[in-house]
């Protein structure tokens, strides 16, 4: 019978074996590992789908992206995502209310970045500073 790791063309592969049956048996294994093996594809796939969907649902600040690479958004990234898909799921059923269409409008500015969300500590900061580096932060120096 001939190697297993030999790539024999298809008008040679008859003459590799000495008799019908042992080219039919060789035949016959190489479809039952070609079958299995894409079988096994498919499961891993599968299985690679459900691991995805169960961490992006245990993991809110985590988000696969299409690359199938995972990454970290912030809380405000989250809620915005999370009320898009929310109000796109309800325009599919009906026309949005004129206040759904400018919550919308708003989520999508925040997950551009058009619009800053404010952050506690840079008000800490500016409450923290003297009247002199206020001054200065105001006039741009």
């Amino acid at each position: 019978m001939a190697d297993n790791n030999e790539v024999i063309s298809i008008d040679k592969m008859i003459s590799k074996f000495k008799t019908e049956l042992e080219f039919k048996t060789y035949c016959g294994i190489q479809f039952k590992t070609i079958t299995k093996l894409n079988k096994a594809i498919t499961e891993k796939d599968a299985e690679i789908e459900h691991l995805k969907s169960l961490l992006v649902k245990t993991s809110p600040l985590l988000e696969v992206s299409d690359s199938g690479i995972l990454t970290e958004t912030t809380d405000e990234e989250q809620i915005c995502r999370t009320q898009l898909r929310r109000l796109r799921d309800l325009s599919m059923s009906r026309e949005l209310t004129l206040e759904e269409t400018k919550k919308a409008e708003i989520f999508a500015k925040l997950l551009n970045g058009n619009i800053k969300v404010k952050d506690d500590k840079d008000e800490t900061a500016v409450r923290n500073m003297s009247s002199e580096d206020l001054l200065k932060l105001v006039d741009g120096k």
